[in-house]
């Protein structure tokens, strides 16, 4: 018995990669011929994690990892190349992953195929591995014990390549096997299983590693911890996945999680160890879960610790939908894919030649087909694509348990979410009542996400002020989830409402309201004292500021000193941690009874957000420069300052020129829509 696929289903996937499978086999084998030519070389070296190793001093990018080139690290983004001992050893991380994943593609594509060369390279890597792991240091580490890497999860995703790879290769090379299992796995998995992360998503790995080495060394309760023990595949199904599909932490580690997920999901299942029917219908509606979220332009949403404006359309994320769909039949996955392979950005480099395992490495949107799928779809994707899937928009959707309303409109070419609910542990961030706003190509309100872990920018990127979300009294949002007041969805709107506390005594609350076209968004906030609520604006484009009726028509923003602006009745909020010390350049407006303030929004290509604010009481309007998204450098953002003990902030925002004017009164919000029709809210 192999640990992913019955003889006969072995069989079965033999004859599809003659057929149907047979680019993507082709593909794979390409890179594993490749490496046979060029020859196998097993560093001696351990990946070392350092503040400067594997990444640009300009922009913090990482730098492009070669399978061929050790010494000489180009940066994609501005062509500098790098070279020392730093990134030398940082390059490891990716390359002794991608070692490890071609023995497992090696073979694969044996078993498929019968070629002893792919036989050959296999045997050459496990025993190159044999020869070298226990001379790894145990030393230099970040997150847990690991010989090959800093970082245990990592050691785990690359122990589970060579295990499968030793599996499948099977009574072939009974003596290598032997070797392997003595002196890499049974060592590599007493590491791992000696250093528990409880549940955390690396976790989930270290799981999965454990589960598969447990099955191949014959050590059931090793696996059967894997799968049920305190923090096993089943209590991360339990309580990382939450009730609607969705990972804790975000969308970003729930990609990571659920991956390793279907490790623990596949291996247990066919080593016959029971996972509760409930949790595997909840870990198959993890498929879609993240993607649900996504910008019109098939871009994750940057929430949490998260790179910015990831793709989805890259090989990994279109081989995950194919693994859903072959564990059911759920059509947005299907109508997903249909999307992923229409063609409709251009052929490019899909750097599946240089994916590491299970790491991310995250490229520009390319055109995909299933020739550029990973092993995983040789073996378990459907021989054919249901027909009929394609043409279809994501939909709207509440995601009850993570307490995420996404709404969309114009066929799909607008979408708005507010994100009020999980609070995300420790990737989560400060920013409940978030909002996103995307329509065609343009993130109009953003999420920035975040950039590397040892910048002190880092700080930025984990505050309050960071994001589309109200700030009280200057302090960062607490560790708290909101709650869902309200929600509903027809055809011409969707409607949400929402509240969170802020501080110690203010209570916000949220309600956004979706048509084609436009959005109108309400913040009220109370308190039991008097206030400072803060509505931060992170707008890309160009904004211009406008300030009406007539009383403050043509005053400009004014430059004031940081003091000013962070004093605001008895507060003085220069000694908090919502992100204020990186601010600068600020300029502020007062804002008298009645001023509607427009945020005019161009884009690069000339596309236009249109945003009409009106703040009740004592409020102004003001302009700082901090930074962008990770790399980007600095830019300017806006804010609505109100004050008082309790406040209401109004806004109709609208894209594609679709309103022409706006109008509020204390009960209503009249809309003069550029169709000639009038709302009135």
């Amino acid at each position: 018995m192999t640990l992913l696929l019955a003889p006969h289903e072995w069989e079965v996937r033999a004859a599809l990669a003659r057929d149907a499978f047979a680019p993507l086999a082709d593909n794979l084998a390409a890179t594993v011929d490749r490496l046979a030519r060029d020859g196998v070389e097993i560093p001696r070296e351990k990946a070392l994690l350092s503040r400067e190793g594997g990444r640009c001093a300009v922009d913090g990018t990482y730098l492009v990892y070669d399978p061929r080139e050790a010494r000489r690290h180009r940066c994609a983004a501005c062509g500098a190349t790098y070279e020392g001992a730093a990134h030398d050893r940082f390059r490891l991380y990716w390359h002794q992953l991608w070692l490890a994943e071609r023995a497992l593609h090696a073979a694969i594509l044996w078993r498929l195929r019968g070629e002893p060369a792919h036989r050959a390279t296999a045997a050459e890597i496990l025993a190159g591995y044999a020869d070298a792991y226990l001379d790894y240091p145990n030393a230099d580490n970040t997150l847990g014990p690991g010989r090959v890497f800093f970082s245990t999860y990592l050691e785990s995703i690359w122990l589970l390549q060579l295990v499968l790879a030793v599996d499948v290769l099977g009574e072939a090379e009974r003596s290598l096997a032997a070797r392997v299992r003595e002196r890499i796995v049974e060592p590599s998995v007493a590491l791992i299983a000696s250093y528990d992360e409880g549940a955390s998503n690396r976790q989930v790995w270290n799981d999965a590693a454990m589960l598969a080495a447990g099955l191949l060394l014959g050590d059931r309760a090793l696996a059967e911890r894997a799968v049920l023990g305190g923090s096993g595949i089943v209590a991360h199904l339990q309580h990382g996945l939450l009730p609607d599909g969705t990972w804790y932490e975000g969308e970003n580690y729930h990609l990571f999680a659920h991956r390793g997920l279907w490790y623990g999901v596949t291996l247990a299942a066919r080593a016959g160890i029971d996972i509760p029917a409930d949790l595997r219908a909840r870990f198959d509606r993890g498929f879609i879960a993240p993607f649900l979220t996504t910008f019109p332009d098939l871009t994750l949403p940057s929430r949490r610790d998260s790179p910015y404006a990831i793709s989805v359309r890259q090989p990994r994320f279109a081989e995950l939908c194919e693994l859903g769909l072959a564990r059911g039949a759920d059509a947005r996955l299907g109508a997903l894919l249909a999307r992923l392979y229409d063609g409709d950005v251009a052929r490019g480099d899909t750097g599946q030649d240089r994916t590491s395992a299970d790491v991310e490495r995250n490229g520009p949107a390319v055109a995909l087909s299933r020739a550029d799928l990973g092993w995983r779809a040789l073996l378990f994707a459907r021989p054919a694509l249901p027909a009929g899937d394609g043409g279809r928009p994501l939909p709207s959707v509440l995601l009850r348990d993570q307490g995420i309303a996404v709404f969309r409109r114009d066929h799909g070419a607008a979408m708005a979410s507010l994100d009020y609910g999980t609070s995300g542990g420790g990737h989560g961030h400060p920013d409940r009542l978030n909002l996103l706003l995307g329509e065609g190509a343009h993130r109009w309100l953003d999420d920035m996400g975040t950039g590397s872990y040892v910048e002190r920018a880092l700080h930025w990127y984990r505050s309050s002020l960071a994001h589309n979300a109200p700030v009280a009294n200057g302090n960062e949002q607490p560790r708290l989830d909101g709650r869902l007041l309200a929600h509903d969805e027809r055809g011409a709107a969707g409607w949400v409402m929402a509240e969170a506390r802020l501080d110690a005594g203010v209570v916000a609350r949220r309600t956004l309201v979706m048509l084609d076209g436009y959005l109108v968004d309400e913040l009220r906030w109370s308190a039991g004292e008097d206030s400072v609520v803060d509505l931060p604006m992170h707008l890309n484009g160009a904004v211009e500021v406008i300030l009406t009726p007539s009383e403050a028509r043509g005053k400009d923003l004014a430059e004031a000193p940081l003091s000013q602006i962070l004093r605001s009745a008895q507060d003085d909020f220069s000694g908090t941690d919502a992100g204020w010390a990186f601010l600068h350049d600020i300029t502020t407006a007062p804002l008298p009874a009645g001023t509607i303030t427009r945020l005019a929004t161009t884009a690069p290509d000339g596309a236009r957000l249109d945003a009409w604010i009106l703040a009740e009481g004592d409020a102004e309007c003001w302009r700082a420069i901090a930074p962008g998204p990770p790399a980007t450098g600095e830019r300017p953002f806006h804010v609505i300052r109100t004050r008082g003990r309790e406040g209401r902030i109004r806004a109709v925002l609208a894209w594609d020129a679709a309103v022409r004017d706006v109008r509020f009164d204390p009960a209503t919000i009249e809309v003069d829509a550029a169709d000639g029709t009038h709302h009135v809210h």
